[in-house]
């Protein structure tokens, strides 16, 4: 169990639940059918992942699988390669390191191309990580390898094509420059490219991309913005630079523009016009979101290039204080910063998981059940085009259905898997549970589990989303193989059924609420045996429950029959006086919130029985952990939650929180004692954002007092959850919005799987919107040119860039204090002013170049905010 989502029905019972939990290459050959080649020499093992869900990895011939139109982004394990656009009529092209940074398909390589810094390090990248280190005959990247320099590199894995990284990884000797050049131009003769002139022929591009170009991707290739989080300080952004400049002027903005919201919803059809846009500074420079490493704010880092020798790949004009944007430049003229991509279409589609992890009981729900599969689907789908009237909310139909993981494999159903092993028993006792019975494979609200058939999400206007409740599923695959992170397709199309954007999620879920450490039968735990002798019940997902129910009865003998008047008035007519344990023998299972009221199923318990919550927490606080003598309520002990939390296996804290080895559960949430203390409200009274993000600060602990769950009082609400949501009273992170009415959640991933997340099928998304892992923070990925603002971003962020270099001065002679926030109160920089990606600016005294990693501050250019 990890939070809060809504179930509004309980059939019979009138009781709304709110439920909380805690691939190959050619998988999809018959929905694609166009192929391409990634080539130094053939390249064998690179991950791909495209703007519309193709996925999977180069086989020997360095052969992928593609949508026409899509942005594909490569990788070596987590490492970005680079990201490419392939027109409509890119079937059986070719590309190489030189598209990967270009983003876009090339008809000819120039000396410069080849020698490009960026272009020789992804070749001595391929070439060291060659199985043989013999490009002649191929490369071949191992799983083994990918896995090897993701466990040495960490975090900085995403960072950049770093050879010596690498090459230290695998133990290898690095291939030199030289050596990987000369075998790459080899590659160059054989392609014909270092003499051909004829432009490649592409459909849907010109020399420069329309701003508003309708494609059949959620995303759209027009101008990129660079944005980082400290979440993914590590991460390296995908160089795309397909286009340059915007291909229609918008309107200026003043300089003292306002926050960006999104207005009223839309409906379609819609209006492409761009008369609301903002003035776009050049097209290479780009504005974007940074955030901290929880992901809670969104800092602009863009740049005219990524590098100080890419800084005349730049078409700037050489005046300060203006911007020269030429309608006609070409994709060679764009800025080639490593932040530089924008993945193409008039719309963006952005789904998420409410919760980051549902729970469910397992196979079993014969003896009792915590939580029934219950899974729940959000959505947003924005319109690129102009600064208001973004949300389509209606005009449109929004479906899902089942997408294959990284393996390959699907999860269509939650009955039978291939060999008629039973992956439930839910649909043979739902109706004694839930007094409902819905179909099999229906959940409680009536939606379908996904299958290859699509069905529909319903807009929600309370929230502004688009949702689909109660989605049952099992971590289980197809063939029975465990997944605890099944994937989705979700599709937006217009009333006439024409595409207008697509994306790929996870829909996390887990069975290892598990009691059996404790209580299983041959756990060895003396002090859960039960007095009347361990049940040893064949089936071990029986045997612990059981054993539970016969504790339950020995300490509260007469629960029952004192009870048994209110029981039955809220439809419970099985529960014998003779206690828990007799009634479950009896085919009549047992939901625990039946008596203990569970704010994860609404409307549920019995007055004077103590809350679900408080009864389970405060009753195991000072129980010891069989895995490492320390209590339960220790509050260093992560492996206490995963006692019963998913856990050990599922590891579902997994986002740039729980990749910190100093934040534990209880950083957050307090001691398992402060979880269960009375009067807390469970599901409910949950950690806030501002808690560790305030007052241009970063903690790693959101409670000042553990043993007492005391939240950090909030300084500011510059990263703060919305008060009162979504009821009076309660502040939730997975209801509150920010920046254009956007929900956090769409943007910073799920609770407990903040983006980057360190399960690599929680980043599709990311890496599809935007070309590389983390917060959705690229302006371009919901805007179709970056708006030039002081404070209008997200979290109040103002335009980072050649614009912002520019234009600064105003703001840091008479507002100088707002600078704080991100950059320290001494102006020095602080974690909030990382740039995480090599950055070249023009400023008046020459160009300032900066490497990922760098703390922006006001003495990089000046000396301190009063110097020249």
């Amino acid at each position: 169990m990890i939070r809060i989502s809504h179930l509004p029905v309980m059939a019979g019972l009138g009781l709304a639940l709110w439920l909380t939990g805690c691939g190959g290459g050619g998988t999809q050959s018959d929905s694609i059918g166009l192929v391409g080649f990634l080539r130094d020499s053939a390249v064998e093992g690179s991950h791909y992942f495209g703007s519309l869900g193709s996925s999977g990895k180069t086989d020997a011939q360095g052969r992928f699988l593609f949508q026409k139109g899509e942005t594909l982004t490569f990788t070596l394990g987590k490492m970005p390669l680079g990201s490419v656009t392939l027109p409509q009529s890119a079937d059986g092209s070719v590309i190489t390191p030189v598209e990967l940074v270009k983003g876009s398909l090339q008809a000819e390589y120039s000396a410069e191309d080849i020698n490009d810094a960026r272009v020789t390090a992804l070749l001595q990248v391929l070439q060291t990580a060659d199985e043989n280190q013999d490009p002649e005959d191929g490369i071949q990247i191992s799983e083994m390898a990918a896995q090897q320099i993701d466990l040495a590199l960490g975090d900085t894995a995403v960072v950049s094509a770093d050879p010596q990284a690498v090459a230290e990884a695998l133990g290898r000797q690095l291939v030199s420059k030289d050596a990987a050049v000369a075998h790459f131009e080899k590659t160059v003769k054989e392609l014909g490219r270092e003499q051909v002139t004829a432009e490649l022929q592409n459909d849907d591009s010109k020399s420069s991309v329309s701003e508003s170009e309708m494609s059949s991707s959620g995303n759209n290739v027009s101008e990129s913005s660079s944005s980082e989080t400290e979440g993914d300080s590590k991460e390296q952004k995908s160089e795309n630079s397909s286009s340059s400049s915007v291909g229609t002027e918008a309107k200026s903005e003043s300089s003292n523009s306002s926050e960006i919201e999104a207005g009223e919803d839309s409906e379609l059809p819609v209006s492409t016009e761009t008369d609301e846009t903002y003035q776009s500074s050049k097209s290479s420079d780009t504005s974007s979101s940074e955030t901290d490493d929880d992901q809670e704010q969104t800092k602009s880092e863009s740049s005219s290039s990524s590098k100080a020798d890419d800084a005349s790949a730049s078409s700037e004009s050489s005046k300060s204080s203006e911007w020269s944007e030429s309608s006609s430049s070409s994709s060679s003229s764009s800025s080639q910063g490593t932040g530089d991509f924008a993945a193409s279409g008039a719309y963006t589609l952005l789904a998420w998981n409410d919760l980051g992890m549902h729970c469910m009981d397992g196979r079993d729900f014969s003896v009792f059940s915590i939580l029934p599969p219950y899974n729940t689907l959000n959505a947003q789908l924005i319109k690129k085009a102009g600064t208001s009237n973004k949300h389509v909310s209606s005009g449109v139909t929004i479906t899902y259905k089942a997408a294959p993981s990284l393996s390959g494999k699907y999860n269509t159903t939650n009955l039978l898997d291939s060999a008629n092993n039973p992956k439930t028993n839910f649909w043979d006792f739902v109706g004694t549970l839930f007094g409902t019975v819905p179909a099999p494979d229906r959940g409680l609200t009536g939606n379908h589990t996904p299958e290859m058939t699509e069905h529909a999400l319903a807009y929600n206007t309370d929230h502004r989303w688009w949702e689909a409740t109660g989605l049952p599923i099992t971590p289980y695959n197809d063939d029975g193989s465990k997944n605890y992170y099944p994937m989705v397709d979700v599709t937006a199309k217009d009333a006439s059924g024409n595409l207008l954007a697509t994306t790929r999620v996870v829909l996390p879920v887990s069975d290892e609420m598990d009691c059996r450490a404790c209580h299983g039968s041959t756990s060895g735990y003396a002090d859960a045996k039960p007095a009347t002798g361990w049940e040893n019940d064949a089936d071990a997902e029986k045997d612990f429950k059981y054993n539970i129910l016969r504790l339950h009865d020995e300490k509260f003998p007469t629960a029952v029959s004192d009870h048994q008047a209110a029981l039955k008035a809220a439809g419970y007519n099985g529960y014998g006086d003779a206690g828990l344990y007799a009634s479950a023998k009896n085919g009549n299972p047992v939901l625990c919130a039946t008596c203990h009221a569970s704010n994860a199923l609404p409307g549920t318990g019995i007055a004077g029985i103590k809350p679900l919550t408080e009864s389970l927490h405060s009753l195991h606080a000072n129980v010891t952990d069989p895995t490492n003598g320390q209590t339960l309520n220790a509050s260093t002990n992560r492996s206490a939650c995963y006692r019963c939390h998913p856990g050990a296996t599922t590891k579902c804290l997994r986002g740039a929180m729980g990749k910190q080895s100093d934040i534990q559960c209880q950083s957050c949430h307090g001691s398992m004692s402060a979880v269960g203390a009375h009067g807390r409200k469970g599901w409910l009274d949950e950690p806030n954002c501002q808690a560790c993000h305030q007052d241009g600060k970063r903690y790693t602990t959101a409670v000042t007092n553990a043993q007492a769950g005391t939240l950090r009082a909030a300084l500011d609400t510059r990263f703060s959850t919305n008060p009162n949501t979504p009821s009076t009273g309660v502040s939730l992170y997975h209801y509150s919005t920010g920046h254009g009415k956007m929900q956090c959640s769409a943007c910073h991933g799920s609770t407990h799987a903040i983006y980057p997340s360190s399960h690599e099928e929680d980043n599709l998304q990311s890496i599809a919107v935007q070309g590389h892992s983390g917060t959705i923070a690229e302006c371009t990925a919901c805007h179709d040119t970056v708006p030039n603002t002081i404070s209008g971003g997200p979290h109040g962020m103002h335009s980072v860039g050649q614009y912002w270099v520019n234009e600064h001065k105003h703001e840091a002679e008479h507002n100088r204090a707002q600078c704080k926030s991100c950059h320290g109160s001494d102006y020095r920089g602080s974690v909030l002013s990382k740039t995480f990606s090599a950055r070249s600016f023009k400023t008046e005294s020459g160009t300032e170049n900066f490497v990922a990693g760098h703390e922006v501050s006001c003495y990089d250019c000046h000396n301190g905010p009063s110097g020249d």
